[in-house]
């Protein structure tokens, strides 16, 4: 039988998922962020290749 490696911290399985949520949420944030800083870089050297 395996443990639960938060049987020691006390964590019901409602506070698991809210953290699990949470952390998605955060991971999903920082990628679309990155994703959009990479495109407004992009679009940054095409107007400085076209116009510079």
């Amino acid at each position: 039988m395996t443990q639960d490696p938060n049987h020691k911290i006390g964590l019901s399985a409602e506070d698991q998922r809210t953290r699990t949520r949470g952390a998605n949420r955060a991971l999903a944030l920082l990628l679309i962020g990155g994703a959009l800083v990479m495109l407004a870089a992009a679009f940054a050297v095409a107007l400085l290749v076209t116009h510079g």
